[in-house]
Parts: C-alpha cells; structure tokens; sequence
C-alpha cells in the first residue's frame, strides 16, 4: 500500500500550474514516474494474476502511461484490466484515446468515470509544432501556457506571447520556450 501511496505522490509532483491556474502533468514527464520496477509494483498491489501482470506491464509501457497513471490517481489503477479489455483489439494505444468521452468511460468503468474524466484533462495538454494551422480545444483543454503577455490585437482576435514547458513544442530555430499563440474570437 505504501508503494502505490509514494507513486501516487511522485506522479502528483510533476503538476505543473498555467495562467489559468489549471493544473497539468507536462508531456514526457512520466516517464520518470513509472519505470517499468514502478509498474511492476503498482500492478502488485492490484492484486492480478501473476500470468497477466507481463502482458499488463507491456501494454503500459507501450502507450499506456499516461492511462495507468490517472488511473492511479483515482485510486482506481486495478481498472487498468478493464481499459485493456475494452480496447477492441484496434492498432492504437490506450494514450492516444486521451481524452476519453464520457460515454466510453461510463461504459468501460462506470464506478469511477466521473474521477477518471476531471482528471484525464492534465494529462491532455496539447503539444504545438509548425506545422499546425488553426483549431479548436475544447473548453476542459488544459494550454500549458506558463506565463502569458498580451502582444497585440485586431479584428481577429488577441496575440499572446506565452511559454511553454520544453515538451510540449516541437519549433526549430525558436528560443527553447518563448512562442506567439494567437486567440481567435468566436464566431
């Protein structure tokens, strides 16, 4: 029980605050929260049949992180199995799904679908590159914006200059992380 307690601990370190005052996990971060040894352990206390646990372990290292880890702040990670089973066999990991619709949740863990949904937003922060255009978040998305500075405006909206933590842009040539981020009005 102590094991899972600390893992729960270390995974809510990483928190990191934006403008908004929001908390986010920032992107690439987990990993040094759940090693494989980690895992292992948070999977022992779940109490799975010794021949599942390799099977479970794999599955979370390969795209399951993130998963496993709101799982784990749920007080849930034993229902890990249940997103595994659910996952129709289809060419995609369970991280990519993030985040999960309400309805799939209610499906796949009914008795804590709510938790597992405010929580699965910190772990969603979107990660910007050059070559996006234009879109829209959703309003639970979470912009892992640092600091943010109003730079400008005009009949389209407000221009920001804001600061990224290191993994969530991908912008060559570009101070490690200061970026202009434009705010659209809606129409």
């Amino acid at each position: 029980m102590a094991e899972i307690a600390r893992i729960r601990c270390d995974i809510q370190k990483l928190r990191r605050l934006n403008t908004e005052q929001k908390s986010f996990i920032p992107h690439g971060t987990l990993d040094s929260c759940l090693t494989r040894e980690t895992i292992k352990a948070a999977l022992t206390y779940c109490k799975l049949e010794a021949s599942t646990v390799p099977q479970v372990v794999r599955t979370i290292e390969d795209g399951a992180k993130k998963t496993f880890a709101i799982l784990i702040l749920a007080k849930e990670p034993s229902s890990i199995i249940r997103f595994i089973e659910h996952d129709a066999l289809l060419d995609r990991t369970l991280d990519s799904q993030i985040p999960f619709a309400k309805e799939d949740l209610q499906r796949i863990i009914p008795h804590a679908a709510t938790d597992f949904d405010e929580l699965q937003w910190q772990f969603a922060a979107p990660l910007f590159s050059q070559q996006l255009s234009h879109r829209w978040f959703r309003p639970d998305t979470r912009l892992p914006f640092l600091e943010s500075a109003l730079i400008g405006s005009g009949g389209f909206g407000k221009v920001f200059r804001v600061k990224l933590p290191a993994g969530h842009h991908a912008f060559a040539g570009i101070s490690p992380s200061h970026v202009s981020a434009t705010s659209c009005r809606e129409s």
